[in-house]
């Protein structure tokens, strides 16, 4: 089923969907997390449109928000997918709960009910701004102090 799977996704009738590059300063882009690489087995076995064998990878699709190009916010678009490729373009396929079936077969590893999308590596981009608020409020803060012990009101 994995190989009419890739061979359906990866055909030129499906798009395809560009990894999050972040060149402005506002972005809501999608991207794929790597949940496994699939064993080198016959049953993950994928052909591009040019009959060429393809190596597939299981992953998880998301968006991801940046702004002034720090992630702030990141959310499922799709959830586990098989996908193939490198660079700046992959072609991707929705994995159905046969194909998870069937790696879940092979592997030992139900990733369906074991994988959890890591929104920690996604929000890192409220640090910088957190320290921007906390500077000020601390300034802020040492500025009374400072009043206040100088019995100004």
């Amino acid at each position: 089923m994995i190989e009419l799977l890739a061979a359906a996704m990866l055909s030129p009738a499906v798009p395809a969907r560009t990894v999050p590059v972040r060149r402005s300063a506002l972005t809501n882009a999608p991207g794929i997390e790597l949940v496994a690489d699939l064993p080198p087995d016959s049953a993950f076995a994928g052909y591009g449109p040019d009959g060429r064998p393809l190596d597939l990878d299981l992953g998880y699709s998301y968006r991801e928000l940046s702004v002034l190009w720090m992630p702030i916010w990141a959310e499922g678009d799709g959830g586990l997918v098989l996908y193939s490729g490198s660079g700046a373009t992959l072609a991707i396929a929705p994995a159905g709960e046969t194909e998870l079936a069937r790696i879940k077969a092979v592997t030992g590893i139900d990733y369906a009910a074991t994988y959890r999308f890591p929104l920690a590596r996604h929000l890192w981009g409220w640090l910088p701004i957190l320290g921007v608020i906390g500077s000020i409020l601390l300034v802020q803060w040492r500025g009374a102090k400072r009043c206040e012990a100088l019995g100004i009101v």
